[in-house]
């Protein structure tokens, strides 16, 4: 009778931190593809732009998010875009693109190991990050250029 409670009970905690088990190895798997994309494109510890793409992603210990005041507050116009995107059944791209640089670093993941590269300079599209980056420019170098022939659009920096 007591053996019967106790796998009762050792059931019950494998139902309750099974899950939690499944969850990290998936965070683990996550943190690994996007700290390889992180050496692929040469960065160490980096801001990236918090948004819908990356909402669900845990802080690194070589990453951390931050939403647009965050970043303003901070005055740093090197911050980051990343995206986790799962592409096949076991296949994952990381791109992180910087708007210092206008680059883009998109790595390729299969079941977890790195399968290729690729760079390529973009043209940043206005968007909220965007007008964020030209709001720390033109705070940062008021003399840069006459700031008031390209306004920024009034609830881009809420």
């Amino acid at each position: 009778m007591m053996s019967m409670f106790h796998l009762k009970t050792s059931n019950f905690f494998f139902l309750l931190f099974f899950p939690l088990l499944i969850i990290s190895c998936k965070n683990d798997n996550q943190n690994n593809r996007i700290n390889k994309t992180l050496d692929e494109a040469g960065l160490n510890k980096v801001v990236i732009y918090q948004d819908k793409f990356n909402d669900k992603i845990l802080d690194g210990s070589r990453y951390s998010f931050m939403n647009g005041q965050e970043i303003l507050k901070r005055m740093d116009e090197n911050f980051f875009l990343l995206t986790d995107k799962k592409i096949g059944e076991k296949k994952y791209r990381v791109s992180i693109y910087s708007f210092k640089s206008g680059e883009s670093t998109s790595c390729i993941f299969e079941n977890d190991k790195f399968l290729s590269k690729e760079v390529v300079d973009i043209k940043p599209m206005e968007s909220k990050p965007y007008y964020i980056y030209y709001e720390i420019l033109k705070r940062k170098y008021p003399q840069l250029m006459d700031w008031s022939k390209f306004p920024i659009p009034k609830d881009s920096l809420k």
